[in-house]
């Protein structure tokens, strides 16, 4: 059970702030190797896990890998969204890549819909978490370590407020992600 983390659903839901805590599957079930059964079989056992939280059956879906499940599946569950990365976005190559990490755009696309499901967008790394800090078992890129750890925390954190300013002056969403 501690493997849910309870206390953060209870923190997540004790917010004065409104969120979803989506699904993601049960097992990370890779949508494009199995059947659909094994599809129904995975959003049954979703929803078994949010009933003995108390929570709504969750309305949206992050894919594991972004496979495409079967969309009856998705309208048979009340799936209603799926968030995929918007996959045009430039990253640049090493080391313009790894010298973006701290100007990595947001995404704010408008949703479209398609065979009755909304697919909503976000970027396709961790937009939540910073590669200029550890996370995980990941370690940072050696370049980035001589930066002093705090110098990296307010940029990332100067990041995250210009992310929601934008959203919030563009009145849209904003979709930050990452692998807790």
């Amino acid at each position: 059970p501690l493997f849910y983390a309870p206390d953060l659903i209870k923190m997540i839901n004790s917010s004065s702030t409104r969120h979803e805590i989506a699904t993601h599957t049960f097992s990370h079930v890779l949508f494009d190797q199995v059947e659909e059964d094994i599809a129904d079989h995975e959003f049954q056992l979703v929803k078994d896990v949010y009933d003995n939280f108390g929570l709504p059956t969750p309305s949206s879906l992050v894919a594991p890998l972004h496979k495409r499940p079967p969309f009856q599946v998705l309208q048979l569950h009340d799936i209603e969204t799926i968030r995929s990365p918007d996959r045009n976005i430039e990253r640049g190559n090493w080391p313009v890549q790894s010298l973006n990490v701290v100007q990595r755009p947001n995404v704010i696309r408008n949703p479209k819909l398609k065979n009755g499901v909304l697919h909503s967008y976000c970027t396709p790394w961790p937009s939540l978490t910073s590669a200029m800090l550890p996370t995980g078992q990941r370690q940072v890129d050696p370049p980035l370590n001589w930066i002093p750890i705090t110098i990296r925390k307010y940029l990332h954190k100067k990041k995250l407020h210009r992310a929601l300013q934008n959203t919030i002056n563009k009145q849209s969403h904003l979709h930050l992600w990452t692998h807790l």
